[in-house]
Order: structure tokens, then sequence, then C-alpha cells
């Protein structure tokens, strides 16, 4: 989520999935998604200066978030190696919030 990019629970969920072999539900993701809204994730995840924005997914149920930095280039990494680096840095470290709820 730090790209930039929009993310469904479904995309996080099958990401999720790959990097570390379990499975979370939709209420899990979407729990760990508040929790990163916390000040104890702002500092664990250096998400400083941070908003998660969602969106309503056009004609579906489902909604889309992203993290957005303010006056960072975090959000947009200039080259696309920082990208997959900063997903799986990610990744692993709602993985390891989810394991904790």
């Amino acid at each position: 989520m730090r790209n930039g990019k929009w993310w469904t629970f479904w995309n996080l969920q099958q990401v999720i999935s790959e990097k570390t072999g379990k499975f979370y539900g939709e209420p899990t993701i979407s729990a760990a998604i508040r929790n990163l809204r916390k000040v104890q994730c702002i500092e664990d995840y250096d998400l400083h200066d941070s908003t998660i924005e969602k969106r309503r997914i056009d004609n579906s149920r489902g909604y889309e978030y992203r993290i957005v930095f303010s006056g960072h280039s975090r959000s947009l990494p200039e080259q696309e190696t920082s990208v997959e680096t900063h997903k799986s840095e990610l990744f692993m470290k709602v993985a390891r919030t989810l394991e904790g709820i």
C-alpha cells in the first residue's frame, strides 16, 4: 500500500497469502487497515505524515484503500525496486499486525 496505488481487500488477501502462506478474511484486513491509523502503528511502520484514503469501487460493493504521504516521496518511490521493497516490507508488517489480532 505504501506505493500510493489503490488496493482492495481481495488484492491484499492475495498478496498476503502469497507472501506468508496465510489467509485472512475481509474483517481481519479491515481491522488491520484501521490499526494503521493508530499512533503505535504509525510509529512502528514509519507512517508519519500519511493518510489512509478510501474510495468506493464503481459499480461494486467494495472499496479501495491507499496510503498517501504528504510532502514525502515515499508514496511514489522513484525506482521500481524501491516499490517492490516497500510493498514487501509493508505487507510483512501488516501480516504481523494481523497475527496479533
